[in-house]
């Protein structure tokens, strides 16, 4: 299936392909699925850049997908390897949401995770081994995003 993801990203001139892969120990059935999410994910990668298609590195947030804590992202952010992506579910209203996605996520602990006070202080803090710039949201369809770009300025 990646070589068609690829196939299409060159026809469709899209340069950058993200792929799923968060280094952690596979511990209990979440870490297990992450895992095995990884070892797809590496050979997706190798395939994906042998076609000349950029990709991230690494991702962090996966293993704890719905119920990323402060302290669950900043331990997450202290192991940034390259182009990382960090994957977040932040929304309004748990009850609303729940009624049409069943995952058992907490959006509103996310969002309140994201917007933490002092947060974006300290991932501007310059670290010779991190180099993170705060993207502004951007809108990709009809989902809103936020970037970060790790190969930007110290900021």
């Amino acid at each position: 299936m990646v070589h068609v993801v690829a196939r299409v990203a060159r026809e469709h001139r899209i340069a950058y392909v993200r792929v799923p892969l968060e280094r952690v120990p596979p511990h209990g059935a979440r870490g297990l699925a992450v895992w095995g999410l990884g070892q797809l994910a590496r050979r997706a990668r190798r395939t994906l850049r042998a076609a000349g298609i950029a990709t991230n590195d690494t991702a962090i947030g996966l293993a704890h997908a719905g119920h990323l804590t402060p302290a669950r992202l900043r331990q997450a952010l202290s192991r940034l390897d390259g182009t990382t992506e960090l994957v977040a579910h932040p929304g309004v209203g748990n009850a609303r949401i729940a009624r049409s996605h069943d995952w058992g996520y907490d959006w509103d602990g996310e969002r309140e995770t994201l917007s933490a006070a002092g947060l974006r202080e300290e991932i501007r803090v310059p670290r010779a081994e991190r180099r993170v710039k705060l993207r502004e949201r951007v809108k990709i369809g009809d989902r809103n995003r936020v970037a970060l770009d790790p190969h930007a300025a110290d900021v």
